[in-house]
């Protein structure tokens, strides 16, 4: 897809992080945005950065299939065909394994896994109907690894990556190209709304978030870059931070440093640290 000029994209978590940094991009590409979010103050002030371009915004909550389903038709009719998809809304939550609840643990998956599955399946009959298309699904650096205290958000990136690699097989000879996004450490709010189910007070949560945020290096507005750089080329992978990029090698060519590197990863987690002086 050379050219995103005139094309309606379709944008769930539009609202903060990469998804607003997002929408500009494509703004300045001259497509024509459909953004959602949960958050209607969030989706206010992204539209009021896009200088003009042509974009509508739903309040949508993407574990709601129905919901979905009529933001899919709604865009149709307003306007037209997407001819570019980008799952991006997500969530996220620290805690042990033995201790997250099943609420949690539902509704990561109802987010970011299922939300994911929605959108695709209530707009893929739309791509599948334009001359091109592009279908961006966003996993994270944690859909290639477990990590510590990551075990609900691994699960449903990990989720996001193998729906993913098999559309993208089963897309193969048509004309919708499928792109798999895998994002390291973004400077985004995501952090900041997530679930903390850690035994540790009030402070050490938020403390531990703060030490988390402080050595996030990928901003946004990278991110966005390089995912619109990924549409374009119809991508197969994008890998967002040297983190994304150094985790993928490990896994995929050097799997004998994978525990080391891990043990070492798992060390400077600050929620890690706090744990170890509680027990």
């Amino acid at each position: 897809m050379k050219s995103l000029k005139g094309k309606v994209a379709v944008l769930t978590g539009a609202g903060s992080g990469i998804g607003r940094a997002l929408a500009q991009a494509l703004a300045q590409e001259g497509s024509t945005l459909a953004l959602a979010d949960k958050d209607p103050a969030g989706l206010k002030e992204t539209l009021s950065l896009l200088q003009g371009a042509t974009a509508q915004t739903w309040n949508l909550d993407v574990s709601d299939r129905k919901a979905v389903e009529h933001f899919a038709s709604s865009v149709e009719r307003k306007m037209g065909p997407a001819d570019i998809l980008v799952n991006n809304a997500g969530v996220n939550a620290y805690g042990l394994a033995a201790d997250t609840s099943y609420e949690t643990l539902k509704w990561m998956m109802d987010v970011n896994f299922w939300g994911m599955v929605h959108g695709t399946q209530a707009f893929l009959p739309q791509l599948q109907g334009r001359p091109e298309a592009s279908l961006v699904n966003v996993s994270s650096a944690l859909g290639l690894i477990g990590f510590y205290g990551q075990s609900a958000y691994s699960a449903s990136k990990f989720a996001v990556r193998g729906f993913t690699e098999a559309l993208r097989l089963e897309m193969e000879e048509t004309n919708v190209a499928v792109t798999l996004v895998f994002p390291g450490g973004v400077k985004t709010g995501i952090h900041k709304a997530s679930r903390n189910e850690y035994h540790l007070t009030p402070q050490e949560k938020n403390q531990g978030r703060e030490d988390m945020e402080a050595h996030l290096k990928s901003t946004p507005v990278q991110a966005a870059e390089k995912i619109v750089k990924g549409i374009k080329q119809g991508s197969q992978r994008v890998l967002i931070g040297l983190d994304a990029r150094l985790i993928d090698y490990l896994a995929r060519f050097l799997p004998e440093h994978y525990d080391l590197y891990m043990e070492m990863a798992k060390k400077k987690d600050p929620f890690w640290s706090r744990i170890q002086k509680s027990k």
